[in-house]
């Protein structure tokens, strides 16, 4: 029996980017590349090619998180980047020594 259903009723595919969390993860990058350097929402902005207002937003939000950190210099990660850094670094060193007999 024909139809002139279509057969695919999948609905288009959507870009689900957000602008605001596309900004955060920028941000993220952005701190991580310039670590250990404090960076004023301006500097990041420059960098980034958001508005100063965003990045100030996004990094309020990240320190919320405690992503980022605020001191009267500018915005560094925060501790939850730094002990993920570390856990990353000790869970690689011991796969080494567990796989190669030595760490990096």
């Amino acid at each position: 029996m024909a139809t002139d259903t279509p057969t695919d009723l999948a609905p288009p595919a959507r870009d689900y980017q957000s602008e605001p969390q596309q900004v955060v993860l920028t941000l993220i990058s952005a701190l991580l590349d310039t670590w250990p350097e404090p960076q004023t929402p301006s500097t990041l902005a420059a960098r980034t090619g958001y508005s100063r207002d965003q990045c100030y937003r996004g990094l309020k939000n990240l320190a919320l998180a405690r992503q980022a950190d605020e001191s009267p210099a500018g915005w560094t990660i925060g501790p939850v980047l730094t002990t993920a850094a570390e856990r990353i670094r000790q869970r690689t060193a011991a796969l080494l020594t567990t796989y190669l007999g030595r760490a990096a």
